[in-house]
């Protein structure tokens, strides 16, 4: 559970001040003002006053041109999205099938990067 964070939510231009966000099982299972959301029990609690918390942004015309033919274990371009809050991306010519190998291994837990 992320707690006191400034939360800009999906509602029109909602921003909370003083949030809660929990999360379980990789998912966001609720968000809300700070105590008026139920935290399951013994649920990790992490202070992230201080900080912004957004909807991720989708990139819906990305070309992540990554090396051709040469698969390694951790690519840049993708994390360079992530560090810029792109968290999925569509590319709608790969130019390669390199990107559906990538994009296997972000789904498997291999890599990081955005739901491509």
């Amino acid at each position: 559970m992320l707690r006191g964070a400034r939360i800009i939510t999906m509602k029109g231009d909602e921003v909370i001040e003083n949030g809660d966000v929990v999360v379980t099982g990789n998912w966001i299972a609720a968000v809300g003002r700070r105590g008026s959301v139920k935290v399951p029990a013994g649920a990790q609690v992490i202070d992230v006053t201080g900080k912004t918390i957004m909807p991720g942004l989708v990139d819906v015309h990305a070309h992540i041109r990554t090396a051709f033919g040469v698969h390694r274990t951790q690519v840049w371009e993708y994390l360079a999205n992530l560090a810029y809050g792109v968290t999925t991306t569509r590319d709608p010519q790969t130019a390669t099938s390199d990107v559906v190998t990538y994009r296997d291994l972000v789904e498997a837990g291999m890599m990081l990067g955005p739901r491509i």
